[in-house]
């Protein structure tokens, strides 16, 4: 009967301290994380994990992406959007942004976001929403 009970406790452990590094949005925020970066024939896809911690659902949340070099300087643009983003619900997204060395690029800059559509009536401040978190070489700041 230890046994079991043991078998239980490490496995409750391995569960709830496991899942501690995902990307989790504030209660009534919007959290992006660049999950993975790869190096592909056209360029450099990136994955991101969106967790919607809100009790809305967005139509579109399109963001304003520049990426920086190892030395600061700006080497691309890109607008790419999010959406739909159900009501407190995870959702994973991937883009390849053709020509970009994802070996060179060492900082994404959230630099703003275009357009956040959701149903509600009341207004929300997305950018304030928002926070930014990232795994691997390539930060994503805001």
């Amino acid at each position: 009967m230890s046994y079991r009970v043991a078998v239980l406790i490490v496995a409750g452990l391995f569960l709830f301290f496991g899942n501690q590094n995902r990307v989790s949005a504030e209660p009534g925020g919007i959290a992006i994380e660049l999950n993975k970066a790869e190096t592909v024939p056209s360029g450099c896809r990136l994955h991101f994990d969106v967790h919607n911690a809100t009790a809305l659902e967005f139509n579109v949340v399109s963001a304003d992406l520049v990426f920086f070099d190892s030395e600061g300087v700006m080497s691309a643009r890109s607008l790419v959007s999010f959406g739909p983003l159900h009501p407190n619900k995870r959702h994973f997204y991937s883009w390849e942004f053709p020509d970009v060395d994802c070996g060179r690029v060492s900082r994404i800059l959230v630099n703003g976001l275009q357009e956040c559509q959701h149903n509600g009536g009341e207004s929300f401040d997305c950018v304030t929403a928002l926070s930014t978190s990232h795994r691997g070489a390539i930060e994503l700041v805001k």
